[in-house]
């Protein structure tokens, strides 16, 4: 699929009265954010104090974030975050 069928589709949606739809890639919901987030401060965790069960959630957060949106979009997320932080603006939500 090329990015203009995910335009098609998007304006289909939006023309039969539907939101944008949020498993699309390169749509990130509030909730991808957050996801991403949680990852991020849990591997910058200098303590390392994961247990198992909490790094296999993190590894499958991180997992569903990219094959949603692809390794070069969640790093282009993460740098996106990173600077609306730095700026003092509060990330779009859903």
């Amino acid at each position: 699929m090329c990015v203009g069928d995910d335009m098609l589709d998007v304006l289909n949606h939006l023309k039969r009265g539907y939101g944008v739809p949020s498993t699309m890639a390169g749509v990130w919901t509030s909730s991808d954010d957050d996801d991403l987030r949680f990852v991020d401060e849990k591997m910058d965790d200098p303590t390392g104090r994961s247990d198992a069960a909490e790094q296999s959630l993190i590894a499958r957060m991180l997992k569903g974030l990219v094959d949603k949106h692809g390794e070069e979009n969640v790093k282009l997320r993460r740098e996106y975050l990173e600077a609306c932080e730095d700026e003092g603006f509060d990330t779009p939500d859903d």
